[in-house]
């Protein structure tokens, strides 16, 4: 569930829960081989586009990609990708919205067809995620 209290309500106001905190690790796997010179440039767009969908500093963000991996998607090994979302929440965008920018940006940036890319969703419990010692959820 997203936390969804305002602050006024909290008994020790935080930074961190002054409004749906999203602490969003994007992780990517696809079997296209990727140049290392391109890994950068891509590991950057995914970074600042996933802070902008989710309304979230690109300072918490982590994006992890997986290149040359080997894949099948529905029994070829043509050009697929498995993308999973995990975040303490998921801003004021719809996953439907969502799923339909990361499906455009991965035929973007990878040419990825739309029915070769699986998307995944994981919404984490705060107690759930930790970061500096701690996890959010006694923060």
């Amino acid at each position: 569930a997203r936390f969804t209290r305002s602050p006024a309500k909290l008994s020790s106001p935080s930074p961190f829960l002054t409004k749906v905190s999203t602490m969003p690790l994007l992780h990517i796997q696809t079997n296209i081989e990727i140049g290392s010179d391109q890994v950068n440039l891509l590991l950057s767009q995914f970074s600042r586009s996933t802070a902008q969908w989710l309304g979230k500093s690109e300072g918490s963000v982590q994006v992890i990609l997986h290149t040359n991996q080997p894949m099948l998607f529905a029994g070829s090994d043509q050009p697929n990708a498995h993308i999973r979302l995990e975040s303490l929440g998921f801003g004021t965008c719809s996953l439907n919205e969502l799923c339909q920018k990361f499906t455009d940006l991965m035929e973007e940036c990878l040419a990825i067809p739309p029915e070769r890319l699986f998307i995944r969703f994981c919404e984490v419990e705060r107690d759930q995620w930790g970061w500096k010692g701690k996890t959010f959820g006694i923060r």
